[in-house]
């Protein structure tokens, strides 16, 4: 009796015991809950609105820029393909590799994304696009690796058919998808979504961007990943940089400006270095695809300011905006003025002619005296600073008056001389100029920014075989010490270009490389008329490439953070041999056709060039003059347009490199028809 009122008594204390215990245990469940479920790392991609750090609101930029973001920023470049787009950037988000949206009708963007036989013509017309390309692009390929290895992918804010190409698979599908780009939302993913990617652009202003910021900073552990990108700037063309910020492991703490391999700029990534970084966290490899970008990292320099930010990409877009001016009258110039000095004798004194063509001779390399023009120098000024540089040159000659061809020769030389040092200097400093300089690299939509950019590289090949071959026409060789000094000089002139191109740490340009080896056994072969002079050509250019594969295989030996085009160049030579030539002569000849096709403008450009470089090969009677009055000129000429024909055939740029050099040399023939004075050096008046 006693045993059971003492159990009944004990009953409901015994109840309510277990009943705290659960309750304590239930709770300490709760709270390692979300240890348990955040074990995996998560990652969240907010896709800015449109628009570079002017564009971008003040909350935004205060939000990323702010120690409370706890991360590090810098400016992004969109590295797209033309037709250059949103959509495109969004495409390139998730395939790895910079990727096209396809226009017209051929637009998937009426198909119905919801709909299973929609979602596959979708990634059918994506994939038809892009296989069009120059490289190998794999529509979804970040979606896909991370849903193989098992992760959730979400998309919040859906409201364009192209933003599904941001997370989709290969197929199309997305685990999780919703319309609107909420704080609710986008927590309600975390909890079920390991990588979400959010359409900033999808909420109510600028106060709603910075609160998703905030929430995802705020809901996000250390060892999670937060990236904040704008894709896109405001307007085509894309020539102007966007705000990035990075925050998660490595970077949390870090106070410091972003940077990766791709660029080797302290505070400048590309877009497509995004899509590596995300796989990277995750612990996965990046697809065989992704073959220009890179991951991103910090740069261990202080924090990047807004007025930095925006100083940047104000230069970029005044730069690419010059560039679109500077290059074209670059190339019409000579093709105006040089027929009417060799062919009309133009102007008619000799003194004048030397003058015009020796300001054009330096007017390529007037055009970096843009990166000491303060700025806020007027855009409209800066045409003109360039041609005052350039014509100060041409009136000293007029003033010296002197047209021997002794002279000429050294005019000549001087302009090949100065370009030489200019470019050298600047490459052997690490490139500083080639960012903001019209010559250098594209930062709006550049795909790397170190090394020597296509047009330099073209420039430095001409002046190289220029300046090698007017040596002789200046010098008086009057013993056998001066002839071998001589020799030397032309012996380093002609070297000099293709050790800065193919240098890793300098130039760092496989087919530049090439073409400028091709370029010097050009000059070789022209300059020793005969029958051994192919054999001399041959022996130079095998001793050459020899030294290039050696450089290549150096190179290859790095850690792949410091790896250049040279080096990942020869890696795949060497492991696909045949296929891999096979593959590069398809891109080259791709390429080609896709310039033509998207800039019809290159047409009469190609044209231009091939005309120019048949009457150097073969000369016509106005160039067989120039020929007798600077027979030193002959040898560079021909080499020259050798060495940017080979260009064109192997370098992406297309006609880029050949139409430099011809800027850069055909005024050699206007300068060679103003030597028309006798020996005695007497001035014409």
């Amino acid at each position: 009796m006693n045993s059971t009122k003492s159990c009944s008594a004990r009953g409901p204390e015994s109840l309510l015991g277990r009943h705290l215990v659960a309750c304590l245990l239930s709770g300490l469940a709760a709270l390692a809950l979300p240890g348990l479920v955040r074990a995996s790392p998560k990652c969240v991609v907010i896709v800015l609105p449109p628009g570079g750090w002017l564009e971008t609101g003040p909350l935004t930029q205060e939000a990323l820029l702010s120690p409370a973001f706890d991360g590090a920023a810098g400016s992004l470049s969109c590295a797209v393909p033309r037709p250059m787009t949103e959509a495109s950037a969004w495409v390139t988000l998730g395939a790895g590799n910079r990727a096209i949206w396809p226009d017209g009708d051929a637009s998937p963007g009426s198909l119905a994304l919801r709909d299973p036989l929609g979602r596959t013509r979708f990634v059918q017309a994506l994939r038809a696009a892009n296989a069009r390309l120059p490289y190998p692009v794999e529509i979804g390929s970040v979606g896909q690796t991370l849903r193989s290895a098992g992760r959730r992918t979400a998309l919040v804010g859906l409201r364009e058919p192209w933003q599904l190409a941001a997370a989709m698979d290969a197929d199309g599908n997305v685990d999780n998808l919703r319309n609107h780009a909420s704080v609710h939302n986008l927590r309600a993913e975390l909890e079920r979504s390991d990588y979400i990617v959010v359409n900033a652009d999808a909420a109510e202003g600028d106060a709603a961007v910075r609160a998703l910021l905030e929430a995802a900073a705020a809901a996000l552990s250390p060892d999670d990943l937060l990236i904040a990108a704008a894709l896109a700037p405001k307007a085509a063309p894309y020539d102007g940089l966007t705000p990035v910020a990075v925050r998660g492991p490595g970077f949390t703490g870090s106070l410091s400006q972003l940077t990766s391999a791709t660029t080797r700029r302290s505070g400048i990534v590309a877009s497509i270095d995004i899509p590596p970084t995300v796989l990277r966290h995750f612990g996965l490899p990046a697809p065989d695809s992704y073959r220009n970008g890179s991951t991103i990292d910090i740069s261990g320099r202080l924090p990047l300011s807004l007025e930095q930010a925006i100083a940047l990409d104000v230069r970029g877009r005044r730069v690419n905006a010059f560039r679109n001016v500077i290059l074209p009258l670059g190339f019409l110039l000579p093709a105006v003025f040089v027929p009417l000095a060799a062919i009309r004798r133009w102007p008619r004194a000799p003194r004048w002619r030397a003058a015009l063509m020796f300001a054009l001779m330096l007017l390529p390399v007037a055009s970096h005296l843009t990166a000491v023009l303060p700025h806020g120098w007027p855009d409209a000024a800066w045409l003109p600073a360039v041609l005052a540089a350039a014509a100060a040159g041409g009136l000293l000659v007029a003033w010296r008056g002197h047209t021997t061809s002794r002279a000429v020769a050294g005019y000549a030389f001087i302009a090949a001389g100065v370009t030489l040092l200019v470019l050298v200097a600047d490459q052997s400093a690490g490139a500083p100029l080639q960012p903001i300089v019209p010559l250098g690299y594209a930062l709006g939509f550049g795909g790397r920014f170190y090394g020597i950019g296509n047009e330099a590289s073209g420039l430095l090949m001409a002046a190289g075989v220029v300046a090698a071959g007017l040596v002789g026409s200046i010098s008086r060789d009057t013993d056998a010490a001066s002839r071998s000094v001589r020799r030397l000089v032309v012996a380093l002139l002609l070297a000099c270009p293709v050790a800065v191109i193919a240098h890793p740490a300098l130039g760092a340009d496989a087919g530049g490389t090439l073409a400028s080896v091709i370029c010097v056994g050009a000059f070789l072969v022209a300059a020793r008329p005969g029958r051994r002079a192919w054999l001399w050509g041959l022996v130079v250019a095998a001793v050459a490439v020899g030294a290039l594969a050696l450089v290549g295989q150096l190179d290859a030996g790095r850690p792949p953070e410091a790896m250049t085009h040279v080096g990942r160049a020869w890696l795949r030579f060497t492991s696909e041999g045949g296929a891999y030539l096979g593959e590069l002569v398809r891109r080259k000849v791709t390429t080609a056709l896709n310039t033509a096709r998207l800039i019809p403008a290159l047409v009469p450009a190609t044209l231009w060039v091939l005309f120019w470089t048949c009457v150097l090969l073969r000369p016509l009677g106005f160039v067989r003059r120039a020929h007798e009055a600077l027979p030193a000129m002959r040898a560079p000429l021909q080499a020259a347009a050798i060495g940017g024909l080979v260009a064109a055939l192997l370098n992406d740029s297309a006609f880029s490199i050949p139409l430099t050099i011809l800027t850069f040399a055909l005024p050699l023939l206007g300068l060679a028809c103003s030597a028309d004075a006798d020996e005695g050096g007497e001035p014409h008046g």
